[in-house]
C-alpha cells in the first residue's frame, strides 16, 4: 500500500488558523508554541521547525507571521496566519516577487555547479546500441540507449535544482490562483504584472535548465534533461505546449503537420 507524503505546511497552516486540535483554545489570548503544535499534530519538533516545510518556511513564504511575546518573564514566538485582506494587491505581489528573487538566487547556484565537470550528475556516460531482434525477418531500425554511473553529489544537487524550479513555478502560479479566487484585483494593471512575472519565471527557469544540462557533453545533457523533466512536470508541459504552437499545417495535406 502506497502512503501519501504528509503536507506539513497545510497541516500547520490549518491548525494555526482554526486551532482544530488545541486543547487550550477556550483560554483567551492563548496561542500554541512550536512544541504545542508538534504535540497537537503528532509531528516531531524537527518537522515543525524545518526550514524546508515547517514554520520558518511558512514565514519566509509570507503565509505566516512571527513575533516575540513576553509572558511571565519568558519570551515566546507567536505564529499567526496572515490575512491577505490586510494587504493591497500590489503589496501581495511585491511580497511574492521578493520570494521569487530569493529562490532565483538559489537555483542559480545549483545550475552553476551542475554545469562543471566536478559537479555533473552523471559520469562515464555512453551510448549503447540496442540488440537486434533475430526472431523476425523484418528489417527494422535499431535504436540506442544511454547509460552512465551516478555521481552522488552531483545528482543530489540536481534534485535540489528541481526543488528550486518547482518552488519558483509554484510561487508564480499562486498569483494566478489568488486572482481566480478573488484575493487579487482583476484589473489591467494587476493582470499585466502577473503575466510579466509568469513570463519572467518561465524564461528564467528555461535558461537555468539549459545551463544546468550543458557543459558535460551531449549524453549527459540528454540524461540530465530527462531527469529534470520527470521531476519538474510544469516545465515538461510548457515545452510540450511550446512545441505544439510551432507546428505547421500543410494546406495541400491538412492532416499532415510538421
Amino acid at each position: 500500500m502506497v502512503q501519501n507524503k504528509r503536507d506539513f505546511k497545510f497541516d500547520l497552516t490549518q491548525e494555526l488558523k482554526f486551532h482544530l486540535k488545541c486543547k487550550k483554545k477556550h483560554i483567551a489570548g492563548h496561542f500554541c508554541t512550536g512544541k504545542e503544535l508538534a504535540d497537537n499534530l503528532h509531528m516531531s519538533l524537527k518537522h515543525v521547525l524545518s526550514k524546508e516545510h515547517g514554520l520558518p518556511r511558512l514565514v519566509e513564504e509570507m503565509i505566516v507571521s512571527k513575533k516575540k511575546v513576553t509572558i511571565n518573564g519568558r519570551t515566546k514566538h507567536q505564529y499567526s496566519v496572515i490575512d491577505p485582506k490586510m494587504f493591497t494587491s500590489e503589496e501581495i505581489i511585491d511580497r511574492k516577487y521578493s520570494l521569487l528573487k530569493a529562490e532565483m538566487s538559489r537555483i542559480g547556484v545549483y545550475s552553476d555547479i551542475l554545469s562543471t565537470k566536478k559537479g555533473k550528475p552523471f559520469k562515464n556516460a555512453k551510448r549503447v546500441k540496442l540488440p537486434k531482434n533475430t526472431k523476425t525477418s523484418i528489417s527494422v531500425h535499431v535504436g540506442s540507449s544511454t547509460t552512465a554511473k551516478t555521481n552522488e553529489a552531483g545528482y543530489a544537487n540536481l534534485m535540489r535544482f528541481c526543488g528550486c524550479a518547482n518552488n519558483l513555478l509554484s510561487i508564480s502560479d499562486s498569483l494566478n490562483y489568488a486572482q481566480a479566487l478573488g484575493t487579487l484585483e482583476d484589473t489591467d494593471k494587476i493582470n499585466k504584472r502577473i503575466r510579466d512575472i509568469n513570463n519572467q519565471v518561465l524564461d528564467f527557469v528555461d535558461k537555468q535548465i539549459e545551463k544546468a544540462c550543458s557543459g558535460n557533453g551531449q549524453i549527459v545533457y540528454e540524461m540530465s534533461h530527462q531527469n529534470i523533466m520527470s521531476k519538474v512536470p510544469a516545465m515538461f508541459q510548457y515545452y510540450n505546449v511550446r512545441a505544439l504552437s510551432k507546428l505547421r499545417v500543410d494546406s495541400k495535406n491538412p492532416n499532415v503537420r510538421w
